[in-house]
């Protein structure tokens, strides 16, 4: 998902869920528009044998941080959880608030976990999940991390080694505490596979207020057959005044060509500023900055962050001072 280069605007214009009305409709939605143009690029993947998903909707009122889900028995060994959000949240304060992790309780229920309840979000918010369990050729791990306050990173481990170009990640993170103020640079946070050991999830800046600490849920997917392949990288995307959107970045591909038919790009970003601050209003509006849409092509990846209020692209917008950003990715090759 993009959005216009703005330093107004709401969180509910960026916030889609997908879901599957029948075998050949798919209904992208959002909860809200503030008026405000939006780009959503997206993949369906289908598997013809050796996969079950489950999905499903649920709604958390004001004051629910959490609801349990029971589903069919899978196994959890080799099962991951995809999750989006929607909310009808006018505002761009208190943006962590909003975010949501999905963690797997057992072989029967995962947990879907917004950001705390502080009273500062009066609204109800919508998550769509899909519950991805390989039958064969994949194996899982997951966990999660505390990203303290007053660091930009943290390390962490796996609990069994990976082969990391079998390997990709999906990150999730919400914030613990209303001080984060909405400061896309103090929660939002990127995951890198960097060895077949480690792992780092990072965010962009650093706050000096103890309880502004953000919960980082984690799924590796480690697939065991011969045919299916994963490439990774992480790509900067730069900042600078702008009068043309959407701004593109190029990651070219050296030394493979993914198979388009059978391959999709997984990412995760961060940017954001207020480094070594308590956050505030003057911090809280770059929600725009770390919305970026990828799109595979057989020779890059191509990164587009921005959108114009128009029907067509490039388009021309008012100056605007956008910050620079990380794309952390991988480029996903399905057997055949």
């Amino acid at each position: 998902v993009r959005g216009p280069a703005a330093t107004s605007g709401n969180d509910q214009a960026y916030l889609f869920t997908a879901v599957f009305e029948d075998n050949s409709t798919l209904l992208i939605e959002r909860a809200g528009t503030g008026n405000l143009w939006a780009r959503v690029t997206w993949y369906v993947i289908e598997f013809t044998d050796g996969v079950n998903v489950q999905r499903g909707i649920t709604t958390m009122k004001d004051t629910t941080v959490y609801k349990n889900i029971t589903l069919s028995e899978f196994n959890t060994n080799s099962t991951f959880v995809m999750l989006q959000l929607r909310a009808p949240y006018a505002n761009r304060q208190y943006t962590e608030n909003l975010m949501g992790t999905a963690e797997i309780l057992n072989s029967t229920a995962i947990q879907v976990h917004r950001g705390t309840y502080t009273g500062t979000i009066t609204t109800a918010q919508t998550y769509v999940y899909q519950v991805v369990d390989f039958q064969t050729d994949a194996k899982v791990q997951d966990g999660n991390i505390t990203l303290p306050y007053n660091v930009k990173f943290v390390n962490t481990t796996f609990p069994t080694p990976v082969d990391p170009s079998k390997s990709f990640l999906i990150t999730q993170f919400r914030g613990n505490s209303n001080t984060l103020d909405g400061d896309e640079g103090h929660f939002v946070t990127r995951g890198t596979i960097v060895n077949g050991t480690n792992l780092t999830f990072t965010k962009n800046a650093t706050s000096t207020s103890a309880t502004d600490n953000v919960t980082v849920q984690w799924h590796a997917i480690e697939f065991t057959d011969s045919a299916s392949q994963v490439w990774k990288n992480v790509t900067t995307i730069p900042g600078g005044s702008i009068t043309t959107v959407p701004v593109v970045t190029v990651a070219s591909f050296s030394g493979f060509s993914p198979e388009i038919n059978r391959s999709i790009p997984v990412i995760s970003t961060a940017s954001g500023t207020g480094n070594n601050t308590a956050g505030g209003t003057s911090y809280d509006d770059f929600f725009d900055d770390v919305l970026v849409t990828a799109e595979l092509n057989p020779a890059n990846l191509t990164f587009k962050r921005f959108c114009p209020a128009a029907a067509t692209e490039p388009g021309t917008i008012t100056s605007y001072a956008s910050l620079q950003g990380e794309v952390d990715w991988f480029v996903v090759e399905f057997a055949p």
